[in-house]
């Protein structure tokens, strides 16, 4: 989601730095820096959602099958 968001963010900027409309570039450049920064806000909850269930996996693993 970050490198889609920051390449419309590219693709914005091109668009607006070669002159054109406003409709052209305006929505590469909301949606793009949008999404590249709430991907970036959301990254370190998600890593440390993924690093629980990866605890809570190898956790099971070590209890064994249960009686």
């Amino acid at each position: 989601m970050i490198a889609v968001g920051s390449c419309l963010v590219l693709a914005g900027a091109a668009a607006a730095s070669s002159s054109q409309p406003r409709h052209v570039w305006y929505p590469l450049l909301v949606i793009g820096g949008a999404s590249a920064i709430i991907a970036l806000v959301l990254l370190p909850a998600v890593r440390r959602r993924y690093a629980a269930d990866e605890l809570r996996r190898i956790e099971a693993m070590d209890a064994g099958p249960r009686a």
